[in-house]
């Protein structure tokens, strides 16, 4: 029978597996949120230890102002504990690389043969490899990653302000080999403090020993036994940190005059040796002084002898040339009067040539008209010719016309007489006709003989033919008549044509007689002018040979003047080297003895300094640095992780609240409905033990489940999503997310638990009922008016279906309630994500653009302070500066104590210009005044102090005191109390000393932070100074990376209101199944039901979302105020987009939801009405 029971138990599983399912998910969710989000903490402090061990982080860091000696280096090898000692040397220098510019600490590498415990702060090589000889270096592959160095470039190290480097480093230069990560630079957005730039590295550099020029070690890294046992992050290895400080400093006491008299012994040495080499060089540099003297006495005498035969031989050079010149000049007359005359010639002979060339021009022209002429006169030959030919050729065709004519004539005659008296006719007469006729036509032969041979028949035929034949004669004779006439015209014209040829020719002859004529004169002429050309030419010829003798004799001169001129420069130049050399030489040698004697008195000097610094020198001070003083970020993960837990402690927990209430609605449901089985199990004989452990067994296995793969999910998922989120600020190389049995045991239980309580009080209250009365369905409600019944203004605008919706709201309040509680759950959720958002998101800016209105803090040396504010104000960009006192102290009020600064400016009429005090709320100003304080806000709220109220200020330099509350400031970032300078010296009973000094730009586009870091520095104007936009970059970097986690939250909220909605949307349908199939077989369509459903959805969703709204308003202060840190104060508003993203993506949600039960609506089967309710 349990067998049975069991198997039944399952079987209900496997039926009901939406709903089972819907609750493992819920749980799934709920479970793995909270235990993923509470390790995540953990793990990231994990994760980052497994790096620091992994790498071989340091313990300690030890610097000297005196350095260490191999002595020191024994000596730390000697203490107790240790585990390794790695020395090394750093500087503070600028990287620069194609104009990128960065500050770095320049560490050197671990030198060969190094023992692993003392292979300190071990470096990850991310790309490249390491260097190997000392021109390469290895540089941070974030700097790289921002700065755009790579791996094969050509970077210069430079000190601050050019100076010389020789005596930190061997070479400028270096090759980049590779980019690294380093355990003590874990947080990217700070990489340290340095002396030069601004006061912040921007990453790390390192070298081979053998690159740095330092005798002794500048710093010292040390590791212990008993910290390898000890976790980061913990209590336990903070107290083994501090203990190890301890026993350094306690070292550092031990060593120090030893370290002062081995630093002595070495400068006394270095001192001595100095003065030897002083003294050397003081009687080196004279005997050399003398030599060059002598050696500039004897070049200025060969100098002048050399200049009085230069002299000499410039005169004699001029007389030479001048006589060349005079005799040139004077060929040159002769030879240009030569060719005057020659000119004149040659124009005579010219202008014959061209009188000539236009005789010839004009013959050439009468040439060309005989030619023309003589042409016309051929032409006109052959043109007469032609005519005649052609009217010979008319002449005979007319003659032969006509004798056609008359022979046709005499043959119609003929045919006439015969055909009148064929008798008359011999047969040869009739036979000539008859083929006479057949040859003008054919057949008119045929018609006449057969006419003449008796055929009379034919006779008018013949008639026909013949006088067609003589109306043809008539008209030949007519064209023979008028082609006689023409042949008369032609002739005439052709006898004309003769005239004017003869003329033409005649014309033609004359002038050919006159051009030869003309030819003969013309060629006398150019025999003349030829002659005369041949005569110019020989004159032209000796002319030509005078001029090239006078331009060689020119060029020749010319030749001799440069050539003299050339010596004479050459030994010009040679004087005014020898001169010039002379001259530098007497000037060099003044200046290289002025420099000797500077050298040598600056060497004095420098020794002298050295004597007054060795006698003046003190005891060497040990600054001992744990991890969260040596390496940037080690104590910024930890507060990062502490705020990740803040929120895993309030934030989680209301999401399991929400998952565990959702799933307390799922399970009551589940046991009303089955009421009728229940009562069939207890009528069988079942226990209420046996039926109570049925339900509590389908909740329990899906709780369990959904509890195992949430953590499953959970630890593995959010963890590493937060510390991807996170790794935007920091380095994981190594991510640890174990399975947290102390997170999963409890989670687990508390799951289990809310079910098992709510089956055995659901059970419990269904089992008090008699078996029949279970097996009976619930009675349904008894009907009766809703309020809405009760307005009849209202009421009666109402069609059927929103009536019936009204009815089922008011009728089901446990539904409704259960539904809206959830819903408002999950919007709440959400809610507190965003308003977490904004919270976090509004600090930067309130507090460092409108609190804290200065732009730097400036720590001045020790009782130096009027010479900070003197260098402060020669600032060219400088504007405002002030003197402030602020210490760190102790409130007190009552019970409870905090830490807070006191701030107490020195001239209250410019303190508006660095902070501005105002309220949050309003943002009323807050006036400072004699006699009271004005306080932060969260330091109020934190010892519950009000205007009015007293509170006790104490610290271990100052006296108690109370003072009074004159007003409450808006802050966000630590806790202040601010007073008045005469409030100070009323409960103080004096004057502040002031420590700090205050200062902002004048002109905020236009900053130097270099500039004014080197100039305080340079003038040891001060001990640290920080700078406002680089604390405001801290806290942004900080915010941004939170804000990663709270969209994890959103996210997360926002999945589980969509499985909520869609779970208690399903409970809804499934109670209501035989309602909807009652619906469709009264004749509702599909969208009329699913209409029917979603409108009580819509109603309860908008109801939830406003109910969720106002409860995340309060939901959001709690978990902001359990979540903040102690020295930061979240922002405490909430901007309404939030409240409408909220309620957007939650309206969102149900309408999904509502699509998808629409196609589980259509498939509801109308026979479902028809089953029997019992």
């Amino acid at each position: 029978m349990k067998s049975a029971f069991w198997k039944d138990t399952f079987r209900e599983i496997w039926k009901t597996k939406n709903r089972f399912l819907s609750i493992f998910a819920i749980i799934a969710i709920g479970v793995g949120f909270f235990a993923g989000v509470k390790a995540s903490c953990a793990d990231m402090k994990q994760s980052e230890d497994a790096y620091y061990v992994k790498n071989n982080l340091m313990d300690v860091q030890v610097i000297s102002t005196l350095g260490f000696g191999e002595k020191d280096i024994e000596a730390f090898r000697s203490l107790d504990g240790i585990k390794g000692v790695l020395p090394s040397y750093s500087a503070d220098l600028y990287l620069e690389e194609s104009g990128n510019r960065s500050v770095c600490k320049v560490y050197s590498l671990p030198e060969a043969g190094l023992a692993e415990a003392d292979n300190i702060n071990q470096l990850t090589v991310a790309e490249g490899r390491m260097p190997e000889n000392e021109g390469e270096c290895v540089v941070d592959s974030y700097l790289a990653e921002q700065k755009g160095y790579s791996v094969g470039d050509t970077v210069q190290m430079q000190a601050e302000d050019g100076d010389d480097l020789s005596g930190t480093l061997s070479r400028k230069e270096f090759t980049v080999v590779g980019t690294v990560e380093s355990p003590m630079f874990i947080y990217k957005m700070q990489r340290g403090t340095s002396t030069i730039g601004d006061g912040s590295a921007d990453g790390f550099v390192y070298l081979m020993p053998q690159a740095f020029s330092y005798e002794d070690y500048t710093t010292v890294f040390l590791t212990f036994e008993s910290a390898e046992a000890a976790q980061a992050y913990t209590e336990e290895y903070d107290a083994l940190s501090e203990g190890y400080v301890d026993t350094v400093e306690a070292l550092g006491d031990t060593r120090k005059d030893a370290r002062l008299e081995e630093v002595r012994e070495q400068s006394n040495q270095t001192i001595t040796e100095n003065e030897q080499k002083l003294a050397d060089a003081k009687e080196q540099a004279e005997t050399g002084f003398d030599d060059a003297q002598r050696q500039l006495d004897d070049a200025k005498t060969e100098l002048e002898n050399g200049e009085a035969e230069y002299a000499e031989q410039k005169q004699l050079f001029d007389t030479e040339i001048t006589q060349a010149e005079q005799t040139l000049e004077n060929s040159r007359k002769q030879t240009q009067q030569g060719w005057e005359e020659y000119h004149s010639s040659l124009k005579e002979v010219s202008d014959g040539l061209a009188a000539l060339a236009s005789q010839r021009q004009t013959l050439i022209s009468t040439r060309n008209q005989l030619n023309t002429a003589k042409q016309q006169v051929e032409e006109g030959k052959q043109q007469l010719d032609t005519a005649s030919n052609l009217l010979e050729g008319k002449q005979k065709e007319y003659d032969e016309g006509l004798a056609a004519y008359q022979s046709a004539e005499q043959l119609l005659d003929s045919t006439n007489q015969i055909v009148k008296d064929p008798s008359s006719a011999s047969d040869e007469q009739i036979s000539s006709v008859h083929n006479g006729l057949n040859q003008l036509q054919e057949g008119l032969g045929d018609l006449f003989f057969a006419c003449v041979s008796g055929n009379t028949a034919l006779k008018p035929q013949l008639d026909a033919a013949l006088s067609v034949f003589s109306a043809t004669l008539v008209s030949q004779k007519q064209e023979l008549d008028a082609a006689s006439v023409e042949l008369e015209k032609a002739k005439t014209q052709l006898a004309e044509q003769q005239k004017v040829w003869e003329a033409g020719k005649t014309e033609y002859e004359q002038g050919e007689a006159a051009y030869q004529s003309g030819m003969q004169q013309l060629e006398s002429a150019q025999r003349q002018l030829d002659d005369a050309s041949v005569a110019l030419a020989a004159v032209q010829s000796r002319l030509k040979d005078a001029d090239r003798q006078i331009a060689a004799g020119e060029q020749e001169l010319s030749a001799q003047r440069e050539e003299g001129e050339a010596q004479l420069l050459a030994a010009k130049e040679k004087l005014d080297a020898g001169r010039t050399e002379y001259e530098d030489g007497v000037a060099r040698l003044e200046e290289e003895r002025q420099k000797a004697q500077q050298e040598i008195t600056d060497a004095e000097t420098q020794l002298a300094d050295a004597k007054q610094k060795l006698a003046e020198l003190e005891e060497p001070t040990w600054y001992v640095l744990g991890c969260d003083q040596a390496c940037p970020g080690y104590s910024n993960l930890g507060e990062d992780a502490g705020r990740v837990d803040n929120i895993a402690k309030v934030f989680p927990v209301f999401f399991l609240l929400v998952a565990a209430l959702v799933c307390l609605t799922t399970m009551t449901r589940m046991i009303e409905e089955e009421r009728t089985e229940i009562g069939t199990l207890k009528a069988l004989g079942y226990s209420n033990g046996s039926i109570i452990m049925k339900y509590m067994t389908y909740g329990v296995v899906a709780s369990i489940l959904g509890s195992i793969v949430g953590m499953l999910i959970g630890f593995q998922l959010f963890p590493r999503i937060i510390m991807n989120g996170y790794s935007i600020m920091y380095n994981f190389p190594v991510v640890k997310a174990p399975f947290r049995m102390q997170l999963a045991i409890p989670s687990m239980i508390a799951a289990a638990l809310c079910v098992v309580v709510t089956v055995y009080a659901v059970c419990r209250g269904e089992l008090a009922q008699r078996p029949s009365q279970l097996m009976r369905p619930k009675s349904p409600k008894p009907g009766k008016r809703v309020l809405l019944e009760k307005i009849p203004f209202i009421w009666n605008r109402f069609n059927f279906s929103h009536k019936v919706t009204a009815r089922n709201l008011f009728r089901y309040k446990q539904r409704i309630f259960m539904t809206v509680v959830g819903i408002a759950g999950c919007t709440a959720l959400m809610l507190t994500g965003f308003a977490l958002k904004d919270s976090i998101m509004e600090i930067v800016d309130k507090q460092f653009s409108e609190i804290s209105l200065y732009d730097m803090m400036i720590v001045p040396e020790e009782n130096e302070i009027d010479k900070t504010m003197q260098v402060v104000g020669e600032q060219p960009l400088v504007g405002s500066y002030g003197k402030f006192l602020q210490e760190t102290m102790t409130a007190e009020s009552g019970s409870e104590e905090m830490e807070v600064y006191l701030s107490v400016p020195e001239q209250m009429d410019t303190f508006h210009q660095f902070f501005d005090l105002h309220t949050r709320k309003g943002e009323t100003p807050v006036s400072l005044q004699d006699g009271t304080v004005v306080i932060t806000e969260k330091f109020a709220n934190e010892l519950s102090l009000s205007v009015g109220d007293t509170f006790t200020l104490s610290s271990a330099d100052y006296p108690d005191v109370e003072l009074t509350v004159g007003g409450i400031a808006e802050n966000y970032t630590y806790h202040y109390v601010y007073m008045t300078p005469q409030t100070f010296l009323q409960v103080y009973g004096k004057q502040p000393d002031y420590n700090l000094v205050m200062a902002d730009w004048k002109d905020d586009s236009r900053t130097d932070t270099e500039g004014v870091f080197s100039t305080l520095s340079e003038q040891k104007a001060m001990q640290g100074i920080s700078f406002l936009s680089t604390v405001k970059d801290g806290f942004s970097d900080m915010i941004s990376s939170l804000n990663y986690v709270v969209l994890v939250l959103i996210i997360s909220a926002g999945l589980l209101a969509f499985v909520v909605l869609y779970n208690l949307t399903n409970i809804n349908v499934n109670e209501r199944i035989r309602e909807i199939a009652t619906l469709k077989v009264l004749g509702f369509y599909d969208k009329e039901v699913s209409a029917y459903i979603y409108r009580e959805n819509v109603i309860l969703t908008i109801l939830g979302t406003g109910a969720g709204l106002i409860l995340g308003i309060f939901f959001s202060q709690f978990v902001i105020n359990t979540a903040e840190m102690d020295i930061v104060m979240f922002g405490r508003d909430i901007k309404a987009l939030s409240y409408l993203l909220s309620a957007i993506l939650t309206l969102l949600f149900a309408v999904f939801v509502n699509l998808v039960m629409h196609f589980r609506l259509k498939k509801v089967k109308m026979v479902e009405s028809l089953k029997s309710i019992e």
